[in-house]
C-alpha cells in the first residue's frame, strides 16, 4: 500500500487541477489500495459522498496515516535505500510540508 501511495503522490502535485481524476483512476489500477481508501472513507463518513476537494484531504490524511511508519523509519535512521528515502522524502515535502522528514 505505502508504494502505492507514493507512486500516486510522485506523479500528482496535490495542487494538480486534475488530481482529483488522478486519484480515482491511480484507485481503479490498484484495488488493494481502493478497497482500504474506500474503508477509510466509509469509516470517516459513513453516509456521505464527498466530492473532489473532500476526496483529496481525505487522501493526504489517509496518506499520512499508512506512511507515518516509514517516515519514523527516516527518524529512526533504519530507512530504506537512499533512492528510497529521496522518494520518501520528495513525496512528503510536497504532500505533507507541516511533516519533517
Amino acid at each position: 500500500v505505502a508504494s502505492a501511495i507514493l507512486s500516486f503522490c510522485l506523479a500528482t502535485h496535490p495542487q494538480d487541477r486534475d488530481a482529483d481524476i488522478k486519484l480515482r483512476v491511480h484507485l481503479q489500477r490498484g484495488p488493494m489500495l481502493a478497497r482500504e481508501f474506500d474503508m477509510y472513507l466509509m469509516a470517516l463518513l459513513p453516509s456521505l459522498d464527498i466530492g473532489p476537494k473532500d476526496r483529496l484531504q481525505a487522501w493526504r490524511n489517509f496518506s499520512l496515516n499508512k506512511l507515518q511508519h516509514i517516515i519514523k523509519a527516516l527518524h529512526d535512521g533504519s530507512a530504506p535505500s537512499s533512492v528510497e528515502r529521496l522518494a520518501i522524502k520528495t513525496c512528503a515535502d510536497c504532500w505533507f510540508p507541516e511533516v519533517t522528514v
